[in-house]
């Protein structure tokens, strides 16, 4: 029988932790009337803007060959012509993760933590820090005392983090990005520690046990070394090559009845399903798949 000792605990956890997510997010959570200046860009240019990034990413796409269904092609557009909507209209969010994400986060943390699960907390491509304040307060709520871990090149997502085995899909993904971080004139998908560790300030989440690792995934020279035992392992690497090396340095160090959450794996045409794919059919582990909206939980056997 359940204790209901734990579970009144881990829904008043779970309260606090959406109290979080609507200010990490706060478009998924409020009206758009609140934003002005962004209500102006959507009604006076995202018909015009949607019109000529579809004709420049469908052309490219079309160009190597490939295909992709217009509802998914309209999906990804929409994403991201709001990111950079956000930016030109001064919105802030240190997360573009939708509720069901963030929700199935908080809860694999909780559930991690509170059965015992031994490692560190690790979060694997982190951009603005979102994901990661996720995971810390849930840790301090819990009183669990765990490390977190960020690990992230801490720069302009671009092309130096390809090499020559990611398929071409990643490279049409990443010359998207690059089109739209051009046609907007905004930053696009680009972070930093100093900017992760204000938004972690500004926001009241305790920087505490809280490590950054820098560098580029795609890398022998990342100091993957620097992660021990893992209980949580978040990765939103996107693409094949930087998710197959992740992989290949920490599923080694998960911990029995931990939780490995892959951020994009139903996105199609990311190469981050492929390497997780692959890892899962190499150490013979068929068990289904969790999904939460665009992402995948994979909980490991107890033991």
């Amino acid at each position: 029988m359940a204790d209901p000792t734990s579970t009144t605990s881990s829904t008043v956890h779970m309260d606090t932790a959406r109290a979080l997510f609507a200010r990490l997010s706060p478009i998924r959570y409020r009206s758009k009337i609140h934003y002005p200046g962004l209500i102006w860009q959507v009604l006076r240019n995202k018909r015009r803007d949607t019109a000529v990034l579809k004709r420049e990413i469908g052309g490219l796409i079309a160009e190597h060959g490939k295909s992709l269904s217009p509802e998914i092609l309209e999906t990804y557009l929409e994403s991201m012509i709001l990111l950079h909507y956000l930016q030109k209209s001064g919105v802030t969010v240190y997360s573009m993760m939708k509720p069901e994400l963030m929700e199935s986060l908080a809860e694999e943390c909780i559930r991690v933590l509170s059965s015992g699960v031994q490692g560190e907390l690790v979060d694997v491509g982190v951009w603005k820090g979102g994901s990661s304040m996720v995971m810390k307060t849930v840790n301090d709520l819990l009183g669990s005392g765990r490390t977190l871990k960020m690990l992230d090149i801490y720069d302009t997502m671009d092309f130096k983090v390809l090499d020559d085995s990611d398929p071409i899909e990643d490279r049409i993904i990443i010359t998207a990005l690059e089109h739209a971080r051009q046609y907007f004139g905004t930053e696009g998908v680009a972070t930093s520690i100093a900017e992760i560790r204000t938004n972690f300030e500004t926001l009241s989440v305790s920087l505490e046990d809280v490590v950054f690792l820098k560098g580029n995934l795609i890398s022998e020279d990342f100091p993957f070394d620097q992660v021990g035992d893992i209980a949580l392992l978040r990765i939103d690497c996107d693409f094949y090559t930087a998710t197959k090396n992740t992989l290949e340095k920490l599923y080694p160090r998960m911990q029995p009845g931990g939780t490995i959450i892959f951020d994009d794996y139903y996105l199609e045409g990311f190469g981050e399903r492929l390497a997780a794919d692959e890892l899962r059919a190499a150490v013979g582990d068929d068990s289904p798949l969790i999904r939460a909206g665009q992402s995948a939980v994979w909980r490991l056997p107890a033991g």
